[in-house]
């Protein structure tokens, strides 16, 4: 068995298997920050695992961070209600997650009803 994945060896030391040893390497480096980590299979039942999730479980709240085997990330955490409350808070967080780091925002525009 492969301590890595649980599963027999893959014989031809495929590109999944080079993508899953890079996925364990970053659910290692996530742990060393506090996360907790478990490697996942998404789609192809080959036996190899596709993607990363991680949570902080100190703060269960802030989601799921999710990243699959080609880079792309997700992240997914229970939002808010879709209220004016909800939506300015949803709009803080899409800001402060997808701004570049240092950039200062421009002043909300408040509008009157």
């Amino acid at each position: 068995m492969n301590q890595v994945n649980d599963h027999e060896p893959c014989p031809d030391d495929c590109a999944s298997c080079e993508s899953e040893k890079r996925l364990s390497l970053l659910a290692e480096n996530l742990n060393n920050h506090g996360l907790e980590t478990r490697l996942i299979t998404c789609g192809v039942a080959d036996g190899h695992k596709d993607g990363v999730v991680a949570a902080n479980p100190r703060a269960p709240e802030r989601g799921l961070f999710h990243v699959d085997d080609d880079g792309s990330v997700e992240w997914t955490f229970p939002g808010a209600k879709l209220d004016d409350d909800g939506i300015g808070r949803l709009v803080d967080e899409a800001i402060n997650a997808l701004r570049a780091h240092g950039m200062r925002l421009p002043k909300r525009q408040v509008t009157e009803p």
